[in-house]
């Protein structure tokens, strides 16, 4: 029996609950020639995955089998043109060789061979984030569906990360990992250790230019959860749109003072938070940010939401340093107004 199916990557991923499940996807924009969050639904109804966006079903898939955890996909742009091929039992087990399909066309060497339904021996694969503009390649071997020992990452034949796994399939020591968001113009990774698959100690975040390394962030992880001084970067970075949130965390939440940086050195925006929780006078950075036109917003939150009137700002590059200025003008009059505020109450 030749099935047709969508990929099934052992990925970490949370346990779909029957009824609607909520998640947050990447795909590309075209438009603005960038990669873009957004909202969608995975709907479990019994043996049935319906992929939902925005009220209209975007792909339906069937469970096979039964015996093992259904999976998913999470990157929009493989729910709307990734499938495998392959066969399957009398049990509807995968078995033999399985193909990947990709726009309807096949992607020539991707795959690997099943045994009972478990991925067994050599197998290239696509990364988790694959896409038109990402188009990343994993390859190593499984052992009864766990990934055993190295696995190299390769981009436009080349190799860019990669790391080892223990026995149990878990990623174990130094890994270099691309970015969600990773394509052409942003060649972002992070390199670090895990222990028995938990991230631990120092990662780095780095910055690939012409063949040239940049370190452009990082920060400590304890069992897996951020601590301490990090510098997180946007999730556009590239070359054209440099933009560093600094900050600290607390046993994975952000707390205290926020600052956003232009290229490092330029404080374009910023705010506090208490335990994860936005609160005070805010300035925001735009999503479609450009080192032509930055566009800020700022305004004022109240536990996380956002409450009166909220000013828009947008500059060249060569008004950074005017912007800056109007920001630190703007920031003391709202807490002089704050405090007269809470003053008049009394």
């Amino acid at each position: 029996m030749i099935v047709q199916e969508n990929l099934n990557e052992k990925v970490s991923q949370p346990r779909l609950c029957q009824g609607t499940n909520e998640f947050r996807g990447i795909s590309w924009d075209e438009l603005e020639n960038r990669f873009i969050y957004s909202t969608f639904q995975i709907f479990l109804k019994k043996q049935e995955i319906y992929y939902i966006k925005e009220g209209q079903i975007i792909r339906l898939d069937t469970i096979k089998d039964e015996t093992k955890e259904p999976d998913y996909l999470t990157n929009l742009d493989q729910i709307k043109f990734l499938n495998w091929i392959g066969s399957c039992d009398k049990k509807n087990q995968k078995i033999g060789k399985w193909i990947t399909i990709w726009k309807g066309g096949v992607l020539q060497g991707i795959g690997g061979y099943y045994a009972e339904g478990e991925k067994q021996g050599l197998w290239k694969e696509i990364s988790k984030n694959f896409q038109n503009q990402a188009q990343i390649y994993e390859y190593g071997e499984y052992m009864n569906d766990k990934r055993q020992g190295i696995w190299k990452h390769l981009y436009k034949q080349t190799e860019i990360g990669g790391g080892r796994y223990n026995p149990l399939g878990q990623r174990h020591g130094k890994w270099i990992q691309a970015s969600d968001s990773f394509w052409d113009q942003s060649n972002i990774t992070y390199i670090g250790v895990y222990e028995n698959g938990i991230k631990i100690g120092l990662w780095d975040i780095q910055f690939n230019e012409k063949g040239i390394d940049y370190l452009v962030g990082g920060g400590f992880y304890d069992q897996g959860v951020k601590v301490g001084h990090w510098v997180d970067i946007f999730d556009g970075f590239w070359f054209h749109s440099c933009i560093t949130y600094h900050g600290e965390y607390n046993k994975g939440k952000k707390i205290g003072n926020w600052n956003s940086f232009w290229d490092a050195r330029s404080k374009i925006g910023g705010g506090s938070y208490d335990e994860g929780i936005k609160i005070g006078n805010w300035i925001e950075v735009s999503d479609g940010i450009f080192d032509q036109s930055i566009v800020t917003f700022m305004g004022e939150y109240n536990k996380g939401q956002k409450i009166g009137r909220w000013e828009t700002l947008f500059s060249d590059k060569g008004n950074i340093q005017w912007m800056q200025d109007y920001f630190q003008k703007q920031l003391i009059l709202l807490v002089v107004v704050e405090n007269m505020m809470k003053k008049a109450k009394v």
